[in-house]
């Protein structure tokens, strides 16, 4: 099993998965992001309605993906550096795509006024979020004896706290507990086994909108290992789809999606749309796709509050037209929050990365 972590960083050259290089980064890897956020954008502006695939199919998607690239990302670096690549790869881009949602949400109430949300939920955003709510909870919980309780700034946000919750996760096992790859795979995914349970606390934040999305996460990183050595990683990818087979079958509902007999085979698509890209695509590389896949993280950010108020100002417009230039507009703002964030990254990663 060590072996097999071992050979990532080898690997991980060949691949360059988190590479930021246009020509350096895997095609497979920037489809399914690109295919994913378009998903969710699709699915927010009314435009995918009554198909089987809709905005939390394209945020599972992400989640495997991001399984898949932390199995990477973890390799090479010692806990400090894998934590440090994750806050300024995630919180400089979420503070400028935060400060322009807030703006536009201030500067135009009477557009959504359902959408607005007040200088203390903007704050709450910043401080909290980057450490999964978790120094906020503590926080609370000494002062006022319950969990933070504040409102995201784009409904959108709900998904990044999952995403930094399975980070710190990650860095636990791996860092802290010192388990190999494989274990870790197995603890994540068992652990989705305890979501139909409705694990709720009101020490803990949004607890109860975590757990069921790790079978997903568990799965990328199963692949991760089945495409760079195929061994035993096929029983690895099995276990992870079995647990979320089974908590399907229960039922579990979060506050974001639920599982459950009906919508278990639309998700399974998921697993299927994720593995069948990879298998095909995953060594190629095309620079458009490249640079969609680099904005899709601000992309995904900016586009549904923002988006929101854009599509209620059509007026006679035709919903289709009115949300393609939406697409348009959200796209050049994205654009915008790289290209400022960019060099600062750019500096960072470097630093990280130099030899120890």
């Amino acid at each position: 099993m060590v072996t097999i972590i071992k050979k990532h960083p080898k690997s991980l050259k060949k691949l360059n998965i988190m590479n930021s290089n246009l020509n350096e980064r895997s095609a497979g890897i920037d489809f399914l992001r690109c295919f994913s956020v378009l998903l969710v954008i699709a699915s927010h502006y009314g435009l995918i309605v009554g198909l089987p695939l809709a905005g939390t199919h394209g945020v599972a998607i992400f989640f495997m993906v991001s399984g898949f690239c932390m199995s990477y990302s973890i390799s090479g670096r010692n806990g400090k550096q894998f934590l440090i690549a994750r806050f300024w790869r995630l919180i400089p881009i979420l503070i400028v795509c935060a400060t322009i949602t807030e703006l536009i949400e201030v500067i135009f109430p009477e557009i959504r006024p359902d959408r607005g949300q007040s200088f203390s939920n903007y704050i709450q955003n910043l401080l909290c979020l980057p450490t999964g709510n978790i120094a906020c909870d503590a926080l609370y919980g000494l002062l006022k004896g319950h969990a933070a309780n504040y409102n995201w700034v784009d409904g959108a946000y709900w998904s990044l706290l999952v995403e930094i919750r399975f980070y710190i996760l990650l860095w636990f096992f791996y860092y802290i507990s010192k388990l190999s790859l494989p274990t870790i795979i197995i603890f994540v995914a068992t652990l989705g086994l305890l979501s139909p349970f409705q694990w709720d606390s009101i020490y803990i934040s949004k607890s109860n909108d975590f757990l069921m999305y790790l079978p997903f996460f568990a799965f990328g990183m199963s692949s991760s290992i089945y495409f760079q050595s195929k061994k035993n990683a096929s029983l690895l990818m099995i276990y992870s789809l079995g647990v979320f087979v089974f908590i399907s079958s229960i039922g579990v509902a979060s506050i974001s999606m639920s599982l459950n007999q009906n919508n278990i085979l639309s998700y399974a698509s998921c697993f299927a749309i994720y593995f069948s890209c990879m298998m095909f695509y995953r060594k190629g590389k095309n620079s458009f796709l490249s640079y969609i896949g680099i904005i899709s993280y601000p992309l995904y950010l900016l586009h549904q509050d923002i988006g929101y108020i854009l599509i209620a100002t059509r007026d006679r417009m035709s919903l289709e037209i009115m949300a393609s230039l939406t697409v348009l507009v959200i796209f050049i703002l994205s654009a915008f929050v790289n290209a400022i964030t960019q060099k600062y990254q750019t500096m960072i990663r470097s630093w990280l990365f130099k030899p120890v």
